[in-house]
């Protein structure tokens, strides 16, 4: 879950993996796997956070992430640069194609309970 939200901030505010990566001073296949991963340590995550212009609680917190934009007093983002419509944009599209997966994979689980009904149903 935590990787996942850093990589809706981070394709939010417009920055690419390579671009993380580089300011995290790691290779991206690193910065790859910690938008895959469900933990991460502190200093990475306070990294990351500063980098994304967000606090580690916005990261951490379940809430939508377009509710917790702000500037952190340590971050680099400039809210000027910050565009709204754009980003709930992106995050719309995001959230789209979630509910799409979503959707698909229910439709897999109904597949393998009618199948298993018919499989009981054949005894």
């Amino acid at each position: 879950m935590i990787g996942k939200k850093i990589a809706i901030i981070r394709e939010c505010r417009g920055f690419s993996q390579d671009y993380m990566a580089q300011k995290l001073g790691v290779k991206q296949p690193t910065y790859s796997s910690y938008e895959a991963a469900d933990k991460l340590s502190d200093d990475t995550l306070v990294k990351i956070a500063e980098i994304l212009g967000v606090s580690v609680e916005d990261i951490k917190n379940p809430m939508p992430v377009f509710m917790s934009f702000h500037n952190s007093p340590n971050s680099n983002v400039n809210s000027s640069n910050f565009n709204t419509q754009e980003t709930l944009d992106k995050i719309l599209t995001l959230l789209e194609k979630q509910l799409d997966q979503n959707q698909a994979m229910n439709q897999k689980i109904l597949d393998l309970m009618d199948a298993q009904i018919r499989l009981i149903g054949v005894k």
